[in-house]
């Protein structure tokens, strides 16, 4: 999981370098910067320590990238709106201007 994540990270920092991604890329590295990390392998982690199905896990997997996607993405959002707007965040979940 954290070479998931490095390698989401690093694949962020050359899109940003290379210009505009695609979508494809984009959703690539929501998913290995903290989709992963964050949704999907802890289902299929505690899928398997349970003892699910093959087809179960796979099932949560599907799901946790999708959900860690849109997590990730969202996040990203945030981050070019405070940058955008030229805000800060005095705490967690709390906006001031600047």
């Amino acid at each position: 999981m954290r070479i998931e994540l490095a390698v989401g990270q690093f694949s962020d920092l050359l899109n940003d370098a290379a210009g505009l991604p695609t979508l494809e890329a984009v959703l690539g590295v929501a998913r290995r910067k903290s989709g992963n990390y964050t949704v999907r392998r802890p289902l299929e982690i505690g899928a398997a320590m349970v003892g699910c199905d093959p087809a179960v896990i796979a099932l949560l997997g599907r799901y946790g990238t999708a959900v860690g996607e849109a997590f990730q993405l969202r996040d990203t959002r945030i981050d070019e709106a405070v940058r955008a707007a030229r805000v800060y965040m005095a705490t967690v979940g709390t906006v001031r201007v600047a």
